[in-house]
């Protein structure tokens, strides 16, 4: 299972980003009295327990992208797409709001 991955320059120009996803059935029963924030939260936090000091050992940071079947995101997820809608929208001089379409449609497919 490999679903971490890392970029150069997301969140801060000098740093890498590490990223782990995680899908999340939130109609599972063992989810059946959470709300979706308290389960993505709770995803998050196990997330960075795990992977938060190995990223600061390469002078990182880390960010989980969690998300449900359903497509819900977790705010962390929510906050990585704007900041690449808006990287690219810089870029191409293009609406973020394009650009936020855009970088939405391939995540949904990925």
């Amino acid at each position: 299972e490999n679903n971490k991955s890392k970029a150069h320059g997301v969140w801060d120009r000098e740093r890498i980003a590490f990223f782990d996803n995680r899908i999340v059935n939130a109609d599972a029963s063992s989810y059946l009295p959470q709300d979706w924030s308290t389960i993505a939260e709770a995803a998050a936090r196990e997330k960075h327990r795990k992977y938060d000091g190995a990223a600061e050992d390469h002078r990182g940071s880390f960010s989980p992208l969690i998300c449900s079947c359903e497509g819900v995101l977790h705010k962390e997820f929510n906050q990585f797409l704007h900041r690449l809608a808006t990287t690219l929208s810089d870029k191409w001089a293009k609406p973020r709001s394009q650009e936020a379409g855009w970088v939405r449609t391939k995540f949904q497919f990925a």
